[in-house]
């Protein structure tokens, strides 16, 4: 637990101090001739840098692509050294829709893992289409507890393998009238758990986790969405509301060899409560019914968006369902921190949901406007016997 809360401050104050620096060199801008300070800062590579981060997130002609790259070392038990490198660009359709969005990134370690990314939202003129995309590659070594909630909570379970992945999500939306859209969705994921540690004779945890399901799965999923969306943009709501229900069928016809129907509802809400202080709600819940869904397609808790105090993968279920509250505040120029509390449970069915099964959630996190309505944040989250940090770019809803 120190170990993480000491990782977490020193990467905190790493981007803190940059923004600092970079705030005082545009403070010169109100004392000085602009080209004079602009040609002074541009002397040299830490000056070059202070000016590229400063004009980041400043407001660019809606008609040109507004580009920006980041990237930096990191470290963890699990994957060992890393480089991440990071790249965000924001566009109009034309000068009076909302900006669409992209976000690119790679991420490699000493460890042999690699992550390889794309997500975006494309926005057509008058917001009357839209097209959201996540595309995902990557090799990383992770652990398993198996399936259901006393696995998962389970600590002797823990079971280390190497995961192959490739996940596509796609939707595309079509606007029926105010703020309400709906629309096609695609969805591929390939899983595959290779070099499986296993245990010593008598200990539980290894192949045997998996409960004689294949491990390499391939799933391919159609379906369909509606939506309502009121919101001022999608990567940093301010306020509105976004709701959307997306129906998915994971049928044999479609090279499955194990079917299945999943649901996933979202219910959003942001308000500004004071200067620079907004809170957002999300109640959040994915359910698999009407066959057998895969080991890799199970819900899961954790991660970059849902019960962010979890391992992404510990906990998973047939069913899942959470609620989080959380408060963003703009604390000093791009600075900012987010305070956060929920509460989430993954369970077989239903009839099978349990109070005593409960997944309590909280956490705190830091944001740096990296671009106008794109923030890096660094959040610490803390949950039932564990804790999890994580890095990544947008708001985790």
């Amino acid at each position: 637990m120190t170990r993480i809360i000491k990782r977490f401050l020193a990467l905190a104050t790493v981007i803190l101090t940059a923004s600092m620096a970079v705030g005082t060199s545009a403070q010169l801008v109100v004392d000085e001739p602009t080209d004079t300070v602009r040609s002074q800062r541009g002397k040299g590579f830490f000056g070059k840098v202070l000016r590229y981060f400063d004009d980041s997130n400043k407001v660019k002609d809606p008609t040109k692509f507004d580009f920006s790259v980041v990237g930096g070392p990191h470290y963890s038990k699990e994957v060992g050294f890393g480089l991440g490198i990071l790249a965000s660009g924001n566009y109009h359709t034309d000068v009076h829709t909302a900006p669409s969005n992209v976000s690119l990134f790679f991420d490699i370690t000493t460890t042999g893992s690699y992550t390889i990314g794309v997500t975006g939202d494309h926005i057509r003129p008058n917001d009357m289409q839209r097209l959201t995309y996540e595309i995902y590659f990557n090799s990383v070594p992770t652990y398993f507890w198996g399936i259901g909630f006393d696995n998962g909570n389970t600590a002797a379970n823990k079971t280390k393998y190497l995961e192959k992945r490739v996940d596509m999500d796609i939707k595309y939306r079509w606007r029926l009238g105010d703020n309400i859209f709906i629309g096609p969705t695609l969805r591929f994921y390939y899983a595959a758990a290779r070099k499986i540690h296993e245990p010593a004779e008598g200990e539980p945890g290894g192949v045997a986790l998996w409960q004689g399901e294949r491990l390499t799965t391939h799933s391919y999923g159609l379906g369909a969405l509606v939506a309502y969306d009121t919101r001022d943009n999608l990567t940093a709501p301010t306020r509105g509301w976004h709701l959307e229900l997306t129906q998915r069928f994971f049928p044999r016809f479609l090279w499955n060899r194990m079917s299945f129907t999943s649901t996933e509802f979202t219910a959003s809400h942001y308000e500004k409560v004071w200067k620079g202080g907004i809170l957002a709600m999300r109640l959040h819940g994915k359910f698999n019914y009407w066959g057998t869904a895969p080991w890799s397609m199970l819900p899961t808790v954790g991660g970059r968006s849902d019960l962010r105090g979890y391992y992404k993968g510990r906990y998973r279920d047939n069913c899942e369902a959470d609620f989080t509250v959380e408060l963003r505040q703009k604390v000093w120029r791009r600075n900012g921190i987010a305070i956060w509390g929920g509460v989430g449970e993954v369970f077989p069915s239903f009839d099978k949901l349990s109070g005593k099964k409960l997944l309590p959630n909280y956490g705190i996190g830091y944001r740096w406007e990296f671009k106008k309505h794109v923030n890096l944040r660094i959040d610490l989250g803390f949950g039932r016997k564990q804790s999890n940090f994580l890095f990544s770019i947008n708001e985790a809803f």
